[in-house]
């Protein structure tokens, strides 16, 4: 009679598959923040060069600053309206905007705005809205004019 044989897979197999399971989760997650639909409209991610002409080409654009006082107070997009991320009552004040008018959202990387994105979803804006997506280090980078 032939021993059955138990064929085991590698432990190098096993480590493989847990490294495409663990990539596969950080490209959804960073798939979800560049490319996440905002009521059936497209965010529409920009670098800053492109946004500076976006905003000179539609001056109805709202320029929306959700960082600090104190960040804002160091230079901040022409125009903006400020909503400071880590205020308290911060839904309620992004309750109170336009749902119908186009912002362009920015902060100072991108990590504040792209949570704010995930609120403005959930509070029915209905426009697209622009995202500076590496936030005023961008900008800045470009050398592009802060008030």
């Amino acid at each position: 009679m032939t021993p059955v044989s138990t064929h085991k897979r590698p432990l190098l197999i096993d480590l493989l598959l847990f490294a495409f399971l663990a990539a596969s989760m950080v490209f959804m997650q960073w798939y979800r923040y560049n490319a996440m639909p905002l009521n059936s409209e497209a965010v529409i991610n920009l670098p800053a060069a492109e946004a500076a002409l976006l905003l000179q080409e539609q001056p109805d654009i709202i320029p929306l600053d959700v960082r600090t006082p104190e960040e804002f107070a160091k230079g901040h997009l022409a125009n903006a309206v400020l909503i400071n991320f880590y205020d308290a009552d911060f839904d309620e004040q992004l309750a109170k905007l336009d749902r119908n008018a186009t912002y362009l959202l920015y902060c100072h990387s991108g990590g504040r705005s792209g949570h704010t994105l995930d609120k403005m979803q959930s509070m029915g804006f209905k426009t697209p809205v622009y995202h500076l997506q590496d936030g005023i280090v961008d900008w800045q980078r470009n050398q592009l004019p802060l008030q």
